[in-house]
């Protein structure tokens, strides 16, 4: 039952929560500086700009041909080392 001042707890993602749930694991069985865990790491980091990505695109008007190339042509170019 939920009270007056009960905490809302938004939900996440099945693929947020599975990215979570392997860096747990990475971290837990070789470190939290361990390879495994540092490319556990990014992908949960991709995966929560994806899901935000998502969200701005499903909030926005439609987007027109030559502003999908637009957006697209950003991310193509983002810096190597980031990727």
């Amino acid at each position: 039952m939920r009270g007056k001042g009960a905490l809302k707890v938004p939900s996440i993602s099945p693929d947020l929560a599975k990215r979570r749930a392997s860096l747990g694991g990475a971290t837990n069985a070789h470190g939290a500086n361990s390879a495994a865990a540092r490319a556990a790491r990014a992908e949960l980091e991709t995966q929560v700009l994806v899901e935000h990505i998502r969200r701005l695109a499903d909030s926005a008007p439609p987007f027109s041909p030559e502003q999908c190339e637009r957006i697209i042509s950003v991310l193509m170019t983002a810096p190597e080392a980031s990727r």
